[in-house]
């Protein structure tokens, strides 16, 4: 939701891409409470407009789905 209000076509896009790489979706293996906890975060910020702090908690969700992907 948060990707669609950018209104960003390419974003979207390429978030649709980064999602559809995980082999069992974007949740797979994240623990739901952490998931939530991390999704609270950057609303909280979207609220305050304070764009340094969503860029960076972003930035920290992302990196921090490595952990959670198969290793090959």
């Amino acid at each position: 939701m948060i990707y669609e209000c950018a209104r960003s076509p390419m974003l979207l896009l390429l978030m649709r891409l980064l999602w559809r790489s995980f082999p069992d979706g974007p949740q797979a293996g994240r623990p739901h409470q952490e998931s939530a906890r991390q999704h609270d975060a950057p609303v909280k910020a979207l609220k305050h407009r304070n764009k340094e702090q969503v860029v960076a908690i972003i930035h920290d969700h992302v990196l921090g789905s490595i952990k959670y992907l198969p290793q090959q």
